[in-house]
């Protein structure tokens, strides 16, 4: 599996495994009360925890999300096939990590979902003592999270398929012309 790469220097910042640049601050701005629990429950020693702990737990997750489901759906809008050349000359075989736009506000929002969610997952998986509160916040936050992995699905714009550092429009907007990447340009 290409999850298996983490090790190279794209995906590992200093902080840990990583997919986005996505932050504490991230974690405070979208969800403030996921934030004041998680002082709650790791009694101060929250940032610690979503450092070492969940965003790489959320990373792996979404690598696993992202080649096995994003990348097929991607690959039939941009290629409708598996196997390419890009422009440059590169041959696409199968998902790269390293292509992910680690910058992409798409992506950084629902790397802090996914932890959230995560987050809210290990509070109501205990049968015996299920807050509530908790369990709602659990279902908001797997709902906040599956409705930007909808849109995730649709904009396709945080994978840089050339590896020229630039999202194109093309890239941006599979969809426009769904014959670019196998270089079939008769309809136009």
């Amino acid at each position: 599996m290409a999850f298996a790469s983490f090790l190279t220097p794209s995906l590992v910042l200093s902080q840990g495994l990583r997919l986005t640049t996505a932050s504490i601050a991230e974690v405070q701005y979208y969800n403030s009360a996921a934030y004041r629990r998680m002082e709650q429950v790791y009694r101060g020693n929250q940032d610690a925890e979503i450092v070492t702990m969940m965003f790489p737990k959320a990373t792996i997750q979404l690598l696993l999300d992202l080649e096995e489901a994003w990348w097929p759906t991607f690959t039939t809008k941009a290629a409708k096939t598996i196997l390419w050349q890009t422009k440059n000359g590169n041959l696409v075989t199968g998902f790269k990590p390293e292509c992910i736009v680690k910058t992409n506000q798409t992506l950084i929002e629902l790397e802090t979902f996914k932890l959230v969610e995560n987050f809210y997952a290990t509070q109501v998986s205990d049968n015996a003592n299920i807050n509530l509160k908790d369990k709602y916040n659990y279902d908001t936050a797997r709902d906040r999270y599956l409705d930007k992995w909808s849109e995730c699905m649709e904009a396709m714009h945080f994978y840089d398929v050339n590896q020229d550092g630039v999202i194109s429009k093309i890239e941006e907007n599979n969809d426009i012309d769904s014959n670019y990447y196998s270089s079939d340009r008769r309809y136009f």
